[in-house]
């Protein structure tokens, strides 16, 4: 063996990253997930100890589907920006946004900032678009002082906890359907959400990436995009329930927004609304049968000031419970 060979591999097995976290464990009261990495020795970077360890990570998880870093040194935004760029190659923006966020800088926005005393329902981020991101990570740099959980679910136990004939009915109806109403004053802009100067430019997007677009007067867009309701993983080939059906169906609007958007719109043009993929209804029951489904699925922990959670993004929902006081958490994406 050449010294210089030698030297590299000695080294990398002296590091003190390399023996500087306990072996993987589990938050009380969560189950299987998050497997959690703790670690043992003050200010370690977990950018530099996950690239370190990046082959046994990707492997934990794919297996798993959530890790939880606990008691690394990620105090900022960049820190968080160091670990996403080790543990996401390629970080994706945020196009085809439906939530409103703050871009903090590239590929790093604040969690969705929506009302704090209403809970943000579980969903696998962007899954209407047609390759949604592989990973999702989070990093809590204020705790709130009660609630404010990242729930999260493993939507492969959801399929299986589905009553069958759910499952075959959005395979008979197509899949389901997301239909999204851009009018000025609901929501992000379409130009926002699109990530675009241009009518034009939106239009050659969705041309690409099998969205029904359409310029409507009075600065009214609408788009319309099918997908499937259960796809298969890339890697493992597990069914996953993954699809924002139940999240935007306008029977999971709370009562008063439900009778407002009534008072002016048909359902088909609220902001947003699904159906099945044909255009067929979904019945209210079936909408509360799922989401019965996912809140028996999902677990969650409270989060500590520097906590990052890593995803498997078409394995594991997530959403956020309602909170008090301060909190910031701040996400990546990409594959």
């Amino acid at each position: 063996m050449q010294f210089a060979q030698w030297k590299k591999e000695h080294s990398a097995a002296a590091h003190p990253a390399a023996r500087a976290v306990s072996e993987p464990g589990r938050v009380e009261g969560c189950g299987a997930m998050p497997v959690t990495y703790r670690a043992l020795v003050p200010q370690l970077d977990l950018a530099t100890w996950y690239a370190l360890h990046a082959a046994e990570l990707e492997q934990a998880l794919q297996l798993h589907g959530a890790l939880l870093f606990r008691g690394f040194d990620v105090r900022d935004e960049a820190g968080f920006k160091d670990f996403s760029s080790a543990a996401i190659k390629t970080q994706a923006e945020y196009v085809q946004g439906a939530t409103p966020r703050t871009r903090l800088q590239s590929g790093v926005y604040t969690s969705t900032e929506f009302s704090a005393e209403h809970e943000i329902e579980l969903h696998n981020e962007l899954s209407y678009v047609l390759e949604p991101p592989r990973k999702i990570a989070f990093c809590c740099l204020t705790a709130s002082r009660q609630g404010g959980q990242t729930q999260i679910a493993d939507v492969n136990a959801v399929y299986r906890n589905l009553d069958p004939a759910i499952v075959q009915a959005f395979e008979a109806h197509g899949g389901w359907m997301l239909r999204r109403n851009f009018h000025p004053g609901f929501g992000p802009t379409v130009y926002k959400s699109f990530q675009a100067d241009s009518v034009d430019e939106i239009r050659a997007y969705c041309a690409r990436e099998q969205v029904e677009f359409s310029a409507l007067p009075g600065e009214h867009f609408a788009t319309r995009q099918v997908r499937p309701a259960v796809r298969r993983h890339p890697e493992t080939g597990l069914p996953l329930w993954m699809n924002h059906a139940s999240f935007w169906h306008v029977a999971n609007l709370l009562p008063e927004v439900r009778a407002k958007l009534a008072d002016m719109f048909v359902p088909e043009d609220f902001p947003y609304s699904t159906c099945f993929g044909d255009g067929t209804p979904i019945p209210d029951q079936m909408i509360a049968a799922v989401a019965a489904v996912y809140r028996a699925t999902e677990v969650m922990f409270d989060w500590k000031p520097g906590d990052v959670l890593l995803l498997d993004n078409w394995r594991v929902a997530h959403g956020r419970k309602p909170f008090a006081g301060a909190r910031k958490v701040i996400v990546a994406m990409g594959a």
